[in-house]
Protein backbone atom coordinates (compact mmCIF):
# COMPACT_ATOMS: atom_id res chain seq x y z
CA UNK A 1 0.00 0.00 0.00
CA UNK A 2 1.45 3.40 -0.88
CA UNK A 3 2.02 5.74 1.76
CA UNK A 4 -0.29 8.49 0.39
CA UNK A 5 -3.23 5.64 1.27
CA UNK A 6 -1.96 4.89 4.35
CA UNK A 7 -1.77 8.41 5.52
CA UNK A 8 -5.58 8.82 3.74
CA UNK A 9 -6.61 5.33 6.01
CA UNK A 10 -5.33 6.72 9.12
CA UNK A 11 -6.52 10.44 8.84
CA UNK A 12 -10.22 8.78 7.73
CA UNK A 13 -10.07 6.23 11.04
CA UNK A 14 -8.99 9.24 13.49
CA UNK A 15 -12.40 10.87 11.63
CA UNK A 16 -14.29 8.28 12.62
CA UNK A 17 -13.33 7.83 16.43
CA UNK A 18 -13.66 11.34 16.62
CA UNK A 19 -17.20 11.00 15.21
CA UNK A 20 -18.07 8.08 17.66
CA UNK A 21 -17.01 9.90 20.63
CA UNK A 22 -19.50 12.79 19.56
CA UNK A 23 -22.54 10.76 18.86
CA UNK A 24 -21.68 8.75 22.11
CA UNK A 25 -21.90 12.44 23.87
CA UNK A 26 -25.31 13.57 21.86
CA UNK A 27 -26.84 10.49 22.85
CA UNK A 28 -25.80 10.05 26.53
CA UNK A 29 -26.86 14.10 26.74
CA UNK A 30 -29.99 13.41 24.87
CA UNK A 31 -31.34 10.59 26.92
CA UNK A 32 -30.61 11.28 30.56
CA UNK A 33 -33.34 12.60 32.27
CA UNK A 34 -32.58 15.17 34.45
CA UNK A 35 -33.66 15.16 38.16
CA UNK A 36 -33.40 18.51 39.43
CA UNK A 37 -36.35 20.36 39.71
CA UNK A 38 -36.43 24.21 39.22
CA UNK A 39 -36.17 26.35 42.18
CA UNK A 40 -38.92 28.50 43.37
CA UNK A 41 -39.73 31.36 41.33
CA UNK A 42 -38.31 34.71 43.78
CA UNK A 43 -40.74 36.53 42.17
CA UNK A 44 -43.83 36.14 39.94
CA UNK A 45 -42.05 38.35 37.43
CA UNK A 46 -38.79 36.46 36.98
CA UNK A 47 -39.26 33.01 35.64
CA UNK A 48 -37.68 30.24 35.89
CA UNK A 49 -35.56 29.20 32.41
CA UNK A 50 -32.31 28.89 31.06
CA UNK A 51 -32.56 31.94 28.81
CA UNK A 52 -31.00 35.10 29.40
CA UNK A 53 -33.10 37.05 32.24
CA UNK A 54 -34.66 34.19 33.74
CA UNK A 55 -33.56 32.41 36.89
CA UNK A 56 -31.65 29.44 37.01
CA UNK A 57 -32.82 26.40 37.66
CA UNK A 58 -31.77 24.85 40.97
CA UNK A 59 -29.47 21.72 40.96
CA UNK A 60 -28.09 19.99 43.97
CA UNK A 61 -24.46 18.09 42.92
CA UNK A 62 -21.67 16.44 44.55
CA UNK A 63 -18.47 18.28 43.96
CA UNK A 64 -15.18 15.88 43.20
CA UNK A 65 -14.08 16.26 46.74
CA UNK A 66 -18.03 14.27 48.08
CA UNK A 67 -19.21 17.43 49.16
CA UNK A 68 -22.87 18.19 48.13
CA UNK A 69 -23.68 21.67 46.79
CA UNK A 70 -26.77 23.15 45.25
CA UNK A 71 -26.90 26.20 42.97
CA UNK A 72 -29.11 28.06 45.69
CA UNK A 73 -26.35 27.93 48.26
CA UNK A 74 -23.69 30.48 45.63
CA UNK A 75 -26.32 32.88 45.29
CA UNK A 76 -25.26 36.21 46.69
CA UNK A 77 -22.10 35.80 44.42
CA UNK A 78 -22.09 35.76 40.56
CA UNK A 79 -21.47 32.29 39.38
CA UNK A 80 -19.86 30.84 35.97
CA UNK A 81 -21.63 27.42 35.11
CA UNK A 82 -18.72 25.88 32.53
CA UNK A 83 -20.19 22.75 30.95
CA UNK A 84 -16.98 20.42 29.47
CA UNK A 85 -15.12 17.41 30.04
CA UNK A 86 -11.62 16.27 31.00
CA UNK A 87 -10.87 15.72 27.53
CA UNK A 88 -11.95 19.01 25.63
CA UNK A 89 -8.49 20.50 24.15
CA UNK A 90 -10.29 23.45 23.15
CA UNK A 91 -11.92 23.91 26.57
CA UNK A 92 -8.57 23.98 28.67
CA UNK A 93 -7.15 27.36 27.65
CA UNK A 94 -10.51 28.56 28.45
CA UNK A 95 -10.56 27.06 32.00
CA UNK A 96 -6.89 28.91 32.30
CA UNK A 97 -9.21 31.92 31.25
CA UNK A 98 -11.83 31.27 33.96
CA UNK A 99 -8.60 30.84 36.58
CA UNK A 100 -7.79 34.38 35.36
CA UNK A 101 -11.23 36.42 36.00
CA UNK A 102 -11.57 34.18 39.04
CA UNK A 103 -8.23 35.70 40.33
CA UNK A 104 -9.60 39.51 38.66
CA UNK A 105 -13.18 39.01 40.59
CA UNK A 106 -12.52 37.11 44.22
CA UNK A 107 -16.19 37.38 44.75
CA UNK A 108 -17.00 35.14 41.82
CA UNK A 109 -17.65 31.26 41.75
CA UNK A 110 -17.00 28.98 39.04
CA UNK A 111 -18.52 25.66 38.64
CA UNK A 112 -16.80 23.42 35.81
CA UNK A 113 -19.45 20.53 35.38
CA UNK A 114 -18.34 17.15 33.43
CA UNK A 115 -20.97 16.34 31.06
CA UNK A 116 -19.35 12.78 30.70
CA UNK A 117 -19.32 11.19 34.16
CA UNK A 118 -18.66 7.94 32.24
CA UNK A 119 -15.31 8.88 30.50
CA UNK A 120 -14.35 11.17 33.35
CA UNK A 121 -14.06 10.30 37.16
CA UNK A 122 -13.33 12.51 40.41
CA UNK A 123 -9.43 12.03 39.73
CA UNK A 124 -9.33 12.83 36.52
CA UNK A 125 -10.90 16.17 37.07
CA UNK A 126 -8.66 16.65 39.93
CA UNK A 127 -5.64 16.52 37.37
CA UNK A 128 -7.81 18.49 35.34
CA UNK A 129 -7.98 21.37 37.91
CA UNK A 130 -4.64 21.18 39.03
CA UNK A 131 -3.68 21.58 35.22
CA UNK A 132 -5.77 24.33 34.14
CA UNK A 133 -8.33 25.84 36.87
CA UNK A 134 -7.99 26.63 40.80
CA UNK A 135 -8.16 24.90 43.64
CA UNK A 136 -11.39 26.97 44.49
CA UNK A 137 -13.30 25.93 41.28
CA UNK A 138 -16.13 23.53 41.92
CA UNK A 139 -15.64 20.66 39.96
CA UNK A 140 -18.65 17.79 39.37
CA UNK A 141 -19.46 15.12 37.27
CA UNK A 142 -23.09 15.70 35.81
CA UNK A 143 -24.66 12.38 37.08
CA UNK A 144 -28.05 14.35 37.58
CA UNK A 145 -28.83 15.17 34.21
CA UNK A 146 -27.83 19.17 34.70
CA UNK A 147 -26.58 19.24 31.07
CA UNK A 148 -30.12 18.37 29.72
CA UNK A 149 -31.75 20.61 31.85
CA UNK A 150 -29.71 23.35 30.69
CA UNK A 151 -30.31 22.20 27.56
CA UNK A 152 -26.06 22.15 26.63
CA UNK A 153 -25.20 21.33 23.27
CA UNK A 154 -21.57 21.37 23.20
CA UNK A 155 -18.28 20.95 24.97
CA UNK A 156 -17.30 24.72 26.31
CA UNK A 157 -21.05 26.07 26.55
CA UNK A 158 -21.04 28.18 29.30
CA UNK A 159 -23.63 30.33 31.85
CA UNK A 160 -23.01 33.27 33.71
CA UNK A 161 -25.65 34.38 36.70
CA UNK A 162 -25.43 37.49 38.76
CA UNK A 163 -25.85 37.43 42.04
CA UNK A 164 -29.37 36.44 42.29
CA UNK A 165 -29.26 33.69 40.32
CA UNK A 166 -30.25 35.07 36.97
CA UNK A 167 -28.79 34.43 33.87
CA UNK A 168 -27.27 37.39 31.93
CA UNK A 169 -24.99 35.61 29.57
CA UNK A 170 -24.68 32.26 27.76
CA UNK A 171 -22.65 31.42 25.00
CA UNK A 172 -19.97 28.46 23.60
CA UNK A 173 -16.33 29.37 24.87
CA UNK A 174 -17.17 32.82 25.21
CA UNK A 175 -14.23 33.95 27.51
CA UNK A 176 -12.42 36.94 26.21
CA UNK A 177 -14.91 38.25 23.74
CA UNK A 178 -16.41 41.39 24.66
CA UNK A 179 -20.05 40.39 25.05
CA UNK A 180 -19.15 37.68 28.11
CA UNK A 181 -16.34 40.31 29.75
CA UNK A 182 -18.95 43.08 29.35
CA UNK A 183 -21.73 41.13 31.27
CA UNK A 184 -19.18 39.57 33.85
CA UNK A 185 -17.96 43.32 34.68
CA UNK A 186 -21.31 44.14 35.21
CA UNK A 187 -22.30 40.99 37.56
CA UNK A 188 -18.89 40.89 39.38
CA UNK A 189 -17.48 44.31 38.89
CA UNK A 190 -19.59 45.72 41.28
CA UNK A 191 -18.66 43.11 44.19
CA UNK A 192 -14.88 42.83 44.06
Amino acid sequence: MSKRKTLWLGGLCIGLVGLAVLVVFVLSVGTRQPSATPAPQESASVPVGTDIGEQAPDFTLTDIDGKKFSLSELRGRPVIMYFSASWCLPCAPETQELAKRKAQYRNLEVVWISVDPKSDSPETLRAHRRRYGRDDFIYALDTEGIARLYRVLSLGDLYLLDAQGRIVFKGTRPVGTKPFEKALTAAAGSLR
